[in-house]
């Protein structure tokens, strides 16, 4: 049980963690941490869905996944270029 001084959803007994501070509860939020890939494709991904950057390499999944490199193991970028670079 979450105490109500700790609860960022107090009135509503379904809510209390805001991963991503976007102000809807993770219940309610299909995209619990706000890196632009809903819940259920970071599920099919392989992606944790409460990590905006599920392999830490400085890149959010879903820029990964729009670029075609793997978002949850560091990699390169399909033009040979390493994930984060520029």
């Amino acid at each position: 049980m979450i105490a109500d001084v700790d609860d960022r959803f107090p009135l509503d007994r379904m809510e209390s963690v805001d991963t991503d501070r976007d102000g809807v509860g993770d219940v309610a939020d299909s995209d619990d941490d706000g890196d632009g890939l809903d819940d259920a494709m970071e599920i099919v991904q392989g992606t944790n869905p409460l990590d905006g950057d599920s392999d830490d390499d400085g890149v959010p999944d879903a820029a990964e996944v729009a670029q075609g490199s793997n978002p949850s193991r560091p990699d390169f970028t399909p033009d040979g270029r390493p994930c984060g670079a520029r």
